[in-house]
């Protein structure tokens, strides 16, 4: 075997390796929410957070805007 034989079989053996510890966790996800802008998209937001949460989401976030502009907006959603 060449050197770059040996490199791929050590790499697909790491990967089967990675793959197969996968296998002992569920899948994860979560959902990323931006603050809404208006008291009608609190509504809309507040019922689409109660949707989204019957798929068992790991975690939900709220992004806050360029240089913190969204600040209180994001404070006021996720309480």
């Amino acid at each position: 075997m060449c050197g770059h034989d040996v490199n791929r079989a050590h790499f697909a053996s790491l990967n089967l390796a990675k793959m197969k510890s996968q296998k002992k966790f569920p899948p994860a996800f979560s959902f990323e929410l931006f603050p809404p802008q208006t008291p009608e998209g609190v509504e809309k937001l507040r019922l689409t957070r109660q949707q989204l949460a019957q798929f068992n989401p790991k975690f939900f976030s709220v992004t806050f805007g360029a240089g913190g502009s969204t600040r209180e907006r994001t404070l006021e959603t996720v309480l």
